[in-house]
């Protein structure tokens, strides 16, 4: 029988190692008792010691069978290979195979143990694609990273990293140097791999595996190692918002919104990278770090016109919002926005007029990925 992978370990926690259950002092009574009793007190004592080692044993046996990190192909290397860490063992991350939605009306009366589904304040990536909208639930995406769906007749994958906070919507299908299509879409799936405590995904032509054939920057949007990034392959990002469950359903009834894993209820009550996003530390290398004047985890919003690209702190923009539409520069233009505040869950922030890209992520995942684009936007520079 398979084992089914743990769930990644929240930043600061260590797993307990399980301990030889110790033999307790034998009652007074048998200490009294003749050499028959004390034979009793002996075996006892002896299955438990023999018992804690079968546990032990069992565990060690356990660890030992975890696969090593995959060997990656890194002839062709986009990003620094220092940068390059395995975060999680392969297979740990558990994939969401089988995708299920729901309505907003089932989404009310659905449970999972004994909580509520979604909560109005609750994060999702919504996405529309002409007459269909998604609602893709945070609480699932960071316990499984990428989702693989297909809506509007394109297939998407849906992904986002908990150590960097970056939110990509893509076109599974890869785009050549010469602006062409492939027709077929790749299987992508979690990698367990960092660039600069950023997220990278694995990809195999043939169906999802272990061992990537190449892993691609969710930030870059693009190939970075194997034969994907020899090709010079990129991938298109489809428009996605991270906005309030609420404010979704409102501006979308007809939304549908992904279902939870039955198999793995008790993972979804528990926030994992809590202890993370309760400092300003990172869990793996960055190098650059940005200068210091907006927090390292302050979540961003990067807006590209044309080839430039500004940066919008979603903190300033909650402070620099009025009721109802606000406006902010970007260059010589006045773009309309709103943003909303989130009692204890993180802020969220949309641009009204039309803009060519939106990426949301953390600044110093961000800033470490993409240098050609971290101008501050012009109402939040220094």
């Amino acid at each position: 029988m398979s084992q089914e992978p743990a769930p990644p370990q929240t930043p600061g926690e260590t797993t307990p190692t399980p301990t030889s259950p110790g033999p307790e002092s034998p009652p007074p009574e048998l200490e009294r008792s003749g050499t028959g009793c004390g034979s009793v007190a002996y075996v006892l004592i002896t299955a438990l010691l023999l018992m804690g080692g079968v546990v032990v044993w069992r565990v060690s046996q356990w660890r030992a069978a975890a696969p090593p990190p995959p060997p990656l192909e890194l002839s062709t290397c986009l990003v620094p290979k220092a940068s390059l860490l395995q975060g999680a063992l392969p297979g740990s991350i558990p994939r969401l195979t089988r995708v299920r939605t729901l309505t907003p009306e089932e989404a009310d009366t659905t449970k999972i143990r004994r909580g509520k589904f979604l909560v109005k304040g609750d994060l999702v990536i919504g996405v529309a694609r002409g007459q269909e909208a998604m609602a893709y639930p945070l609480r699932f995406l960071v316990w499984h990273e990428v989702v693989e769906h297909e809506l509007g007749g394109v297939p998407l994958a849906i992904c986002y990293g908990p150590w960097d906070g970056g939110v990509g919507v893509f076109d599974r299908r890869p785009i050549r140097p010469d602006g062409t299509q492939l027709p077929a879409p790749r299987e992508f799936f979690p990698a367990g791999v960092v660039s600069n405590s950023a997220q990278l995904i694995g990809d195999t032509p043939h169906g999802a595996q272990a061992t990537p054939e190449s892993l691609w920057s969710s930030l870059q949007a693009r190939a970075v190692t194997g034969p994907a990034a020899k090709e010079g392959l990129t991938l298109r990002r489809v428009p996605a918002e991270v906005i309030r469950w609420e404010d979704w359903r409102a501006l979308h009834p007809e939304t549908r919104v992904l279902a939870h894993d039955d198999q793995r209820l008790k993972l979804y009550g528990r926030a994992p990278y809590k202890t993370y996003l309760g400092s300003d530390s990172l869990q793996f290398p960055v190098d650059p770090l940005p200068p210091p004047g907006i927090p390292r985890k302050a979540a961003i919003l990067a807006v590209r016109l044309g080839d430039d690209w500004r940066v919008y702190p979603v903190d300033a923009l909650v402070e620099a919002s009025l009721a109802g539409q606000s406006e902010v520069r970007f260059g010589e233009r006045q773009l309309r926005f709103q943003a909303w505040r989130n009692d204890e869950k993180p802020a969220t922030a949309r641009f009204l007029d039309p803009v060519d890209e939106v990426v949301r992520a953390y600044w110093f995942a961000w800033y470490a990925a993409r240098p050609e684009a971290r101008t501050l936007a012009e109402d939040f520079a220094p």
